[in-house]
């Protein structure tokens, strides 16, 4: 069961870092949005089942892309992950349509002990992924990049 305390703790420090780094960003009731160069990144305060506090910061790399025809993706998603430290990519499928869907980086964070160095460096390394890797992966796969 969700503990709304936890997760307003969680979001109360996500805002703190965010003052302290001089980012621009707007809030929603679930997330917080970051535009950065051609891309966005969510910042998303939630909860485990087991009462432990997840941050997941997801930087959208490319929206509406289509598996069929460009399976290959995957395989370069293998060598990418191997690649970066603080950000996984992967294709999630959009639930109306399972054959097209984003490209997303995203690292996880544990939010109990999340301190501003980690957040810090997790944040600008999605980000610059994200942002770095949007015009490789459309050149390649299609989809439109945030700012299209």
């Amino acid at each position: 069961m969700e503990d709304p305390e936890l997760i307003a703790n969680l979001r109360g420090k996500v805002e703190k870092y965010l003052r302290e780094m001089e980012v621009t960003y707007e809030a929603t009731k679930d997330s917080y949005e970051i535009r950065y160069g051609s891309t966005a990144v969510l910042l998303w305060p939630d909860q485990t089942d087991d009462n432990e506090t997840i941050l997941s910061i997801k930087g959208l790399v490319l929206s509406d892309v289509k598996k069929t025809g460009n399976e290959a993706m995957f395989e370069e998603f293998n060598g990418l992950n191997e690649y970066y430290y603080f950000a996984k990519i992967y294709w999630l499928p959009y639930t109306d349509n399972p054959d097209e869907g984003n490209i997303w980086a995203v690292c996880n964070l544990l939010g109990e002990n999340l301190d501003f160095d980690e957040f810090r460096r997790v944040l600008v390394h999605v980000t610059n992924v994200a942002d770095d890797l949007d015009d490789e992966l459309q050149a390649k796969y299609g989809g439109e990049k945030y700012t299209d």
